[in-house]
């Protein structure tokens, strides 16, 4: 097993805490598809509560909450809007048109902010008198693929005002929202208030095994929990285990995120001053750090011969993802690493031997 320490691929990699494991195995268990278990109904009221809506549902990933958002708030044939650097976009093998039939204005943003200048021209805009209907705008935060950029609540307001004066329904990719709103100094439920549904994951910095939660009224969870069912899904019928984790999650692990984010700047500034690569030190703001380096793929082969594990993103870039098993050392002993792994990259261009 790899040094947890040193493996930056994703958040996603954590491990429970002992709270969680012995909160799994003490659990008691309902008929969570009945409504019976208590650990799911009380997971799904705290998420609410914190998100500041009226109803959740618990499911198996932010993925899926994402995708039940677009069937429940949009119809076949309706047109979305979206960034076009999302994860919608990119990392959910476009089920927004296969299993949804939505069509996907993708509008171009900077830094993870579309402009909403483009986001009323977007869903106004007529071809040849034909103007589509907009059901729904989507916006992300963090931002992923901008690596990590928190979206405060004034730009995510003023996008879902847009939507919401277009009548349309907007949603919000919460993913890493306690990194973002930790970020920012900024409360989740202010975060997540002008928008008619959210997804936010228990995993991650939360550290539990898995899931995530979709908020929203209780008209929606209501048309998601149907939804669900048509792609195949259930809230699981013992359920209550993950659920166990993910109160653990919400109640002891959220101050994480700020912990997370502070070594993400750390790991940005010992990275930057390693010859060979460099890091806009001035974009991170979360636990997410975009590291270019020359011949991304080959320094991450040399990087990961001496147990860092990072992944790559592009031809010249790397990503790396701080969690609660990285410890205070860890950025020392990262750049140690690259200094090292870039050096024996260069020699294996020279000679050809990678």
């Amino acid at each position: 097993m790899s040094d947890l320490a040193l493996d930056l691929r994703s958040d996603a990699i954590t491990l429970p805490t002992e709270e969680m494991w012995e909160a799994m195995r003490s659990a008691r268990l309902g008929w969570a598809h009945a409504g019976e278990d208590p650990n799911v109904s009380e997971l799904e009221a705290e998420a609410a509560a914190l998100a500041g809506k009226q109803s959740a549902l618990l499911l198996q990933s932010g993925s899926l909450g994402n995708l039940l958002a677009l069937m429940t708030h949009a119809r076949r044939g309706d047109q979305v809007i979206l960034d076009g650097a999302s994860h919608i976009a990119w990392s959910e093998e476009w089920g927004i048109a296969h299993v949804c039939g939505l069509f996907p204005r993708l509008v171009e943003s900077v830094d993870g902010r579309m402009n909403p200048d483009r986001v009323r021209d977007a869903i106004d805009r007529a071809w040849l008198g034909h103007l589509p209907q907009t059901s729904l705008v989507c916006l992300e935060s963090s931002h992923n693929f901008s690596g990590g950029v928190a979206l405060g609540a004034a730009y995510l307001g003023a996008i879902a005002a847009i939507a919401q004066q277009h009548g349309a329904r907007t949603h919000l990719d919460a993913a890493r929202i306690f990194n973002s709103t930790a970020a920012l100094n900024e409360d989740p439920h202010v975060v997540m208030a002008p928008f008619d549904s959210a997804v936010f994951n228990l995993n991650k910095s939360l550290s539990a095994p898995g899931g995530a939660v979709l908020v929203g009224s209780e008209d929606f969870i209501g048309g998601a929990r149907i939804n669900l069912r048509r792609v195949g899904g259930s809230p699981g019928h013992q359920a209550g285990i993950l659920a166990a984790a993910g109160l653990v999650a919400l109640r002891t692990m959220i101050p994480q995120a700020a912990v997370d984010n502070r070594r993400a700047r750390e790991l940005a500034s010992r990275l930057d001053a390693v010859d060979g690569a460099s890091v806009d030190v001035a974009l991170v703001q979360m636990n997410i750090v975009r590291l270019h380096v020359d011949d991304a793929q080959r320094v991450a082969a040399e990087l990961e011969r001496r147990g860092l594990r990072t992944m790559v993103l592009a031809m010249d870039e790397l990503r790396l993802v701080t969690h609660r098993h990285v410890t205070d050392d860890s950025p020392a002993r990262a750049a140690a690493i690259l200094e090292e792994a870039i050096a024996s990259s260069r020699n294996a261009g020279l000679t050809g031997d990678l």
